[in-house]
């Protein structure tokens, strides 16, 4: 057990630090134009953080006079699906990004032309490869006791969060070019 809390703290670290430094090599422009001019945005996530993490999104978004509408149950999301359209943009949160009904889901949004971003694991993935647009978390097991933090999720979300607003921010002072 010595050192056992010592190298949880840091994978804890490395995994928050890689989430972060990916996230700030990415250009997230084009996801933010069209998540400002969706019609509707809709969040789902398929087990219970990921669900928790749909919950912040929808929160968050509220700052920046967004309105999500988050879907609890993947039957709801379902029913929801024969309504949306081009003009709408769905999150789907998944660790794996391999479970098969959400796949389905998106192959269906991707054929009518409805933006996805998937928010996923960090590595290859059908949901990633699938969405319009991908965020990436990572997120370690830790054996003893067997446990998959993803920490790093509520960084990824809170952090994509702060950008859009920024990035809206300076849109309407005129600070980026709209176009």
């Amino acid at each position: 057990m010595t050192g056992q809390p010592e190298n949880i703290n840091c994978q804890l670290h490395e995994d928050i630090d890689k989430t972060i430094k990916y996230f700030n090599t990415v250009n997230h422009t084009e996801m933010f134009r069209s998540i400002m001019e969706a019609s509707r945005i809709f969040s789902y996530g398929t087990g219970w953080e990921q669900k928790m993490a749909a919950e912040k999104i929808t929160r968050n978004f509220i700052y920046s006079g967004k309105f999500v509408t988050n879907f609890p149950a993947l039957e709801e999301l379902s029913v929801a699906e024969k309504a949306l359209n081009e003009k709408d943009i769905v999150f789907l949160i998944s660790l794996s990004g391999n479970n098969e009904r959400i796949v389905n889901i998106a192959k269906d949004f991707r054929r009518r032309n409805i933006k996805m971003v998937s928010i996923t694991q960090f590595g290859t993935n059908k949901l990633a490869g699938i969405s319009t647009y991908n965020l990436y978390y990572y997120a370690s097991e830790f054996h003893k006791p067997r446990h998959r933090s993803i920490v790093s999720l509520y960084i990824l979300v809170e952090l994509f969060s702060l950008h859009y607003k920024l990035f809206t921010e300076q849109l309407e002072n005129g600070g980026l070019q709209n176009g």
